[in-house]
């Protein structure tokens, strides 16, 4: 049984996104085209797609659009795997699935700036790329040879030498590294809910506050029901990617992991005294994915090992992190201002590649992005929504898999999260 999505009154992006619209609960019974649940980033470019076929189309979200995942991550977006790399998924694929995949996760980076440009999308989006910084010559080499798979298919990915490192992190740690240019940061929560606003435009219903309790067949369609309402569509896609307590087969395809986030007080040099270009750096040899960004405003944003403690704050929650930041900045202060932390979840299957499928005939899904979701996400909601339209499973790029489920998928999230995770934190943060 999957946990709970914990309030986010202590969200930073909650906090300091642009004013929205509150989007009205079902109240009554309604027919679309299409169904969506879930309005996060597969969810809400999923409807603006449909509505660019001419389909009518309900969204129902059971809070507020980016409420998941889609408002609670870090705002980088990198367009890669989280385990997989592009030889990787050449040779599981082959050179025809394989480099569509390949193809698509390009895109996927390129996607977000063009969905904020064309919607005129307000979300302090700075694409100038996503560092990976190697601190031992296999993790270098590993990096290299995945940079030159995605040059060969189009992606702006340069290799990084020492020398040039420092230019990007200012500290001797690293000895080199890549640098995915089609990669940057934005407000998540702010892009998550222009999306909303686009597809609101386009003629797409958004139904905030109507948890899906019921999903059935209709017909030759699907009934949806929540609290006060039903829709009777003919096709119904979910995308509640780690949140979907009413479909039980659902929970049994991945691990859901929870994570947490934390923001401190912004610098006064925008944090250009450790990262000088201003772009975020993440290091491949951490066991605890350290990774260091700023946000629009200077504040220092960053995952870490979650706290588990009620009550905890941002500052000691963020102390472990902090003297792993010494130790790659030596002249940084002993103490800075933390002024939020908050947690999410994230899905992720066995394979950790996200899943797309046709789990009966009009009922579709899409999940499993492994915390790496804003490129990823708005992609495969955007094919998803071809596909669903045209029928043609081709205009999916994901590839075809065979869908394996996790093996006491529910007490095995719960064991990682109650148990593994915070005896990781003890080793990592010793």
């Amino acid at each position: 049984m999957a946990e709970s999505m914990e309030p986010w009154h202590d969200n930073l992006w909650r906090r300091t996104a642009r004013p929205a619209p509150t989007y009205p609960p079902l109240g009554a019974d309604a027919t679309a085209d299409v169904a969506i649940i879930g309005a996060g980033y597969t969810g809400l470019a999923a409807a603006l797609r449909f509505a660019s076929h001419g389909r009518d189309v309900i969204v129902l979200e059971a809070q507020e659009p980016g409420f998941g995942a889609s408002g609670r991550n870090t705002g980088w977006w990198v367009p890669f795997w989280t385990l997989m790399t592009p030889e990787k998924a050449l040779e599981r694929f082959g050179e025809a699935d394989g480099g569509r995949f390949c193809q698509m996760m390009i895109d996927a980076g390129r996607l977000v700036s063009q969905l904020v440009t064309t919607h005129a999308i307000e979300c302090d989006i700075r694409q100038v790329g996503v560092v990976c910084a190697a601190r031992t010559p296999e993790t270098l080499k590993k990096l290299q040879n995945s940079a030159a798979t995605w040059r060969q298919w189009g992606a702006p990915v340069d290799d990084i030498d020492a020398a040039a490192m420092r230019g990007y992190i200012a500290t001797d740690r690293y000895i080199g590294g890549i640098i995915y240019r089609d990669g940057g940061q934005l407000q998540p929560l702010d892009y998550c809910r222009g999306l909303a606003a686009a597809a609101v435009r386009a003629g797409v219903r958004i139904h905030g506050q109507s948890p899906v309790i019921g999903l059935s067949p209709a017909g030759n369609g699907w009934r949806v029901t929540a609290p006060m309402g039903t829709v009777k569509a003919q096709q119904v896609l979910l995308a509640t990617n780690a949140f979907s307590p009413i479909f039980g087969k659902m929970q049994s395809k991945f691990l859901h992991i929870k994570i947490a986030m934390i923001a401190s007080e912004p610098f006064a040099d925008q944090g250009r005294r450790y990262l000088p270009q201003g772009v975020a750096v993440a290091d491949v040899d951490s066991r605890d994915a350290f990774g260091v960004g700023f946000d629009g405003d200077g504040r220092l944003v960053t995952s870490v090992l979650p706290a588990f403690r009620d009550g905890i704050t941002p500052a000691a929650a963020a102390r472990p992190f902090w003297r792993m930041f010494r130790n790659a900045f030596p002249d940084a202060p002993e103490r800075v201002g933390w002024q939020s932390l908050w947690h999410g979840h994230i899905c992720v299957p066995s394979d950790a590649l996200v899943k797309t499928e046709e789990l009966s005939p009009g009922l579709f899904a899409a999940y499993g992005y492994s915390g790496n979701g804003i490129a990823q996400a708005s992609m495969v909601g955007t094919e998803m929504a071809d596909w669903m339209a045209t029928g043609d499973r081709a205009r999916l790029r994901v590839p075809p898999m065979a869908l394996k489920s996790v093996p006491f998928a529910g007490m095995m999230s719960l064991l990682i999260n109650r148990l593994a995770l915070p005896a990781l934190s003890h080793v990592v943060y010793r």
